[in-house]
This record gives structure tokens, sequence and C-alpha cells, in this order.
């Protein structure tokens, strides 16, 4: 725990030297997050967005912190959207709408999400990983058509 609070020291005494570095107030936003300051991490985000409007990882990294605040997957998703229009080649804009499709048992958003991060990616691991993900939404979205396929009573005999 000590350690942690240093961290968090360091982390604000680079804010007050680098005022205009983005990334130490990303950086220190997620710290923030990870010793569960919601508030914190909030005006961290804020504060490197103002400072770089055009940052759509943040305007992401900002909406996921809200739904931890808030669990408002709507508003979320709006600001996720807002992201990608600020930068329609933002690959975690369109991961995370995968990942929140998969949670909303939406595999059909989910894939078409995976589909246009995939091509965004810079390495192989993840672009392995966004395969990954895209292909287990596939599967259960081809399971669930075919179950709908089954004559009525049968259902419950499928994939359990």
């Amino acid at each position: 725990l000590k350690k942690i609070d240093e961290i968090v020291e360091n982390f604000k005494l680079a804010v007050e030297k680098y005022p205009t570095c983005v990334e130490a107030y990303a950086l220190y936003a997620k710290v923030l997050q990870e010793k569960s300051d919601i508030d914190g991490a909030d005006e961290m985000y804020k504060k490197g967005i103002e400072l770089n409007p055009d940052n759509a990882n943040l305007i992401v990294h900002r909406a996921l912190l809200a739904l931890q605040k808030t669990g408002d997957v709507d508003i979320t998703m709006g600001e996720i959207q807002r992201a990608i229009k600020v930068d329609e080649k933002c690959e975690f804009a369109y991961e995370t709408i995968g990942q929140i499709e998969i949670q909303r048992d939406n595999m059909e958003e989910a894939v078409k999400a995976f589909d246009k991060a995939i091509p965004l990616v810079n390495t192989e691991l993840e672009m392995a990983h966004l395969f990954g993900l895209r292909e287990s939404a596939f599967a259960k979205m081809i399971s669930k058509r075919k179950l709908q396929e089954l004559p009525t009573g049968m259902q419950d005999m499928g994939l359990d």
C-alpha cells in the first residue's frame, strides 16, 4: 500500500512538473482508477482531454470510468461513438464496443465491432486477442441461430 501511495505521489509531481503532458494525466488517471479513486481519475482524464480533445483513447477510457461509476451503458456507448467521430481509426473504441456488446449478449454487433478493430491493430498479439474475441462472439451468434431453428421444446436440449 505504501508503494502505491508513493506512485500516486510521483504522478502528482509529474503532472505538476509537466502540465502539458497528456500521457502523464492518462497514466495518473489509470493509477487513481486502480486505487478506486474514481473522481480523481475522472479529473485526470478530463484534464488530458482538455489538453488534447482529439485523443479518442482518452475519451474511451473516461467513458469506461463513467460506466464503472454509474453502470449506464447507453451513456458509455454514446461517448465511445463520440470517440470514433474524433478518430475513426481508434481500435480501442471498436474493441470496447465489441466487449460491451458481448456483455449485452448482442453477438452480431460484437462481431461487427471486432471486424472494424482487427485491421487497426499494431501487433500480432493484439490481432490474435481480437480475433479470438471475434471468433468466440461469432460462434455464439451461430449457435444461437441454430438453437432458434430447433422445434419448440427442443431448445433446452441444446448447448449446455
